[in-house]
C-alpha cells in the first residue's frame, strides 16, 4: 500500500490518500468483498439518515442544525456511493483476471 501525495499517479487522476495496488487485491480476494459489504452497510445506513433529514426539511419544520446534518448525511451518502461503485468495479476486474 502507498499512500498518494501527488494526484496525478500512473498517468491517472486520483485524489489524494490511500493507494492499494490490484495486486494487493488480487492476493486476497476475500478482502475487497469485505470492504465493498462494509460500504454497502453504511451506505444503508447514511441513507436512512438522509431521509430522515430530507423528510423533516420537505415538511419545513428543519432547524438550522437539522439542516446541517441534511448536508453532511448528503455528502457522506455521495463518497459511499463513489466508493461502493469503485470497489464493484475492482471486484469485477478481479473476477476477470
Amino acid at each position: 500500500m502507498k499512500i498518494i501525495t501527488d494526484p496525478a499517479v500512473y498517468d491517472y487522476h486520483a485524489e489524494k490518500g490511500l493507494f492499494i495496488p490490484l495486486d494487493d487485491f488480487c492476493s486476497t480476494p476475500g478482502l475487497i468483498k469485505s470492504l465493498r459489504d462494509n460500504v454497502k452497510r453504511q451506505l444503508t445506513k447514511a441513507t436512512s439518515y438522509l431521509d430522515y433529514y430530507r423528510g423533516v426539511h420537505e415538511a419545513g419544520e428543519a432547524s438550522s442544525r437539522q439542516q446541517t446534518a441534511m448536508d453532511s448525511w448528503e455528502e457522506r451518502v455521495n463518497n459511499l456511493k463513489s466508493s461502493y461503485k469503485t470497489l464493484s468495479e475492482v471486484k469485477k476486474i478481479i473476477d476477470l483476471k
